[in-house]
């Protein structure tokens, strides 16, 4: 068994957008997507623009270069405060996708103040 790289797990900033539309790419072509536009590319830039932390949460894993290998997107959810969530705010997973062949874990652990839960793996 080889042994692990350290990878790291961090919020989003708008220079990891090109990553993580490459990412978000590969993981619908693994679904069978044929072809994509530079329209849907362009459209998913403007997006993230406009909506990161207001209610798109992005979080990626990225290599000690600091290069995104995995990314998580959700969608943040403002609901009526219950026992369980004071602060109302949840994250719904969209969709994740890791680069193949990538050796290491990391593990995100989304403080309950924010978010309600979330998880992260890369192996």
């Amino acid at each position: 068994m080889s042994p692990m790289s350290a990878v790291f797990v961090r919020a989003a900033v708008p220079q990891d957008f090109d990553a993580i539309i490459t990412l978000v790419a590969g993981m619908f072509q693994d679904l069978g997507t044929p072809v994509f536009h530079d329209a849907w590319r362009d459209d998913l830039q403007q997006a993230l623009v406009s909506r990161l932390w207001r209610d798109v949460a992005v979080y990626v894993v990225v290599d000690p270069a600091d290069v995104p290998i995995a990314v998580a997107v959700g969608v943040i959810d403002q609901r009526l405060p219950c026992p369980r969530r004071p602060g109302a705010r949840s994250a719904t997973s969209n969709g994740s996708r890791q680069l193949p062949r990538r050796d290491g874990t990391a593990q995100l652990e989304v403080p309950p103040r924010r978010y309600s839960s979330g998880s992260m793996s890369v192996r």
